[in-house]
């Protein structure tokens, strides 16, 4: 089994191009299942064409929410309140990493679905895009990219001891673009 770490040098990162949103995230979950799978079907009758990053994180993270829904019983979604409850479920999978190594295909499940769904949260709230890099796929919001699927790498296996990654990310892509949380007085 393959070591599994978090030591990407980031002076050697290579960004690609930030691909273009070809759904709306901010439709009803059920909504955006629908046209992913309408998008695959296409695909599979023509066959022509590609399936795109976005697709899969897409739908890893739409996995993820199923998987939380069936298994964990924790209601998870595209909005920023869904933050917490993502935190949580990425503990549940550090702590049953430490308990038994899983394989390399679970272990990049459970990356890309975690990877998948903050993608999803961050553009859904604050906008931007993916983007492909040697370091795994990425978001960019005004500029800013953020490689959350390394981080899930490190947070998941314990490499990276932040418990609250993914939230801090999220916050931190907020304060470059400059959005204000209303709620603020």
């Amino acid at each position: 089994m393959s070591e599994k770490t978090n030591e990407n040098d980031l002076s050697e990162i290579q960004l690609g191009e930030p691909i273009p949103n070809e759904f709306d995230y901010s439709l009803p979950l059920s909504e955006l299942d629908k046209q992913l799978t309408e998008k695959y079907e296409l695909l599979n009758s023509e066959k022509k064409g590609a399936v795109t990053p976005e697709w899969v994180m897409l739908g890893c993270a739409l996995d993820l929410v199923d998987f939380a829904k069936e298994n964990l019983d924790i209601e998870l979604d595209f909005s920023e309140e869904s933050l917490e409850k993502l935190q949580a479920v990425i503990l549940m999978m550090r702590e049953s990493y430490a308990e038994e190594t899983p394989s390399d295909d679970i272990f990049a499940t459970w990356v890309n679905m975690t990877a998948g769904l903050l993608g999803c949260i961050i553009i859904n709230n604050l906008g931007g895009s993916w983007i492909d890099s040697n370091a795994g796929m990425s978001v960019i919001v005004n500029g800013t990219a953020a490689f959350i699927t390394n981080q899930s790498v490190g947070v998941i296996s314990g490499a990276n001891p932040n418990e609250n990654a993914a939230t801090e990310i999220y916050d931190f892509l907020k304060k470059q673009s400059g959005i204000s949380n209303t709620d603020e007085s």
